[in-house]
C-alpha cells in the first residue's frame, strides 16, 4: 500500500520539464508501517555508475517512477517468467547506459513496508535480478564469473 505525498507530482512535472534530457525519474520514500507511522526514509544520492551496480542495488523504488510516456513505449516491461517480480529492475538494467535517469532524493511517496513480507520479497527479487544480470550481452555478462560474483565496492 503507498500514498503520494501532496507535492509529488507537481515537484516530478517541474523537475522534467526543467530536464528535458531526463527519460524517467524516481524519487525518495517515506516507509510506514501498516499504522502508518514513519519507520524511515528511502532513497538514493546518487544513480549507479555502471549496470553491474543497477543489477545489484536497483536504481528507484518503483512506485516513485515518471517518465517520458515516448521512453516507455520504446521500452516495455519484460512480462516472461524470467523477470517475474523484477520487471522494473530488468529494465534500468536493459536500458542503462542509453537512458538518461533523473533522480529526486526528496521523499515523495508514502510506502507501507511489512516486515512479515520482506524476506520474501526479497528473496524472489534477488534471485530474479541473478537471472537477468547473467544473460545476454550485458558489460556483466563478459566479466569473468569471478568478477560478476563479486559484490561491487
Amino acid at each position: 500500500m503507498m500514498s503520494w505525498h501532496p507535492d509529488r507530482l507537481r515537484r516530478q512535472v517541474e523537475y522534467m520539464d526543467a530536464h528535458p534530457e531526463v527519460d524517467v525519474l524516481g524519487t525518495g520514500a517515506y516507509s510506514i508501517d501498516s499504522d502508518y507511522r514513519l519507520q524511515g526514509i528511502r532513497s538514493r544520492t546518487s544513480i549507479p555508475s555502471s549496470d553491474f551496480g543497477v543489477g545489484m542495488r536497483g536504481l528507484f523504488l518503483q512506485p516513485t517512477v515518471m517518465g517520458r510516456t515516448a521512453w516507455f513505449l520504446a521500452n516495455p516491461y519484460d512480462e516472461t517468467a524470467s523477470a517475474r517480480r523484477c520487471e522494473d529492475a530488468e529494465l534500468w538494467f536493459r536500458t542503462f547506459g542509453r537512458t538518461t535517469y533523473g533522480l529526486l532524493e526528496e521523499p515523495l511517496l508514502f510506502y507501507r513496508e511489512d516486515s512479515a513480507d520482506a524476506i520474501k520479497k526479497l528473496r524472489s527479487s534477488n534471485s530474479g535480478r541473478i537471472r537477468f544480470m547473467f544473460r545476454g550481452q550485458s558489460e556483466v555478462r563478459r566479466k569473468s564469473l569471478c568478477l560478476r560474483l563479486a559484490w561491487p565496492p
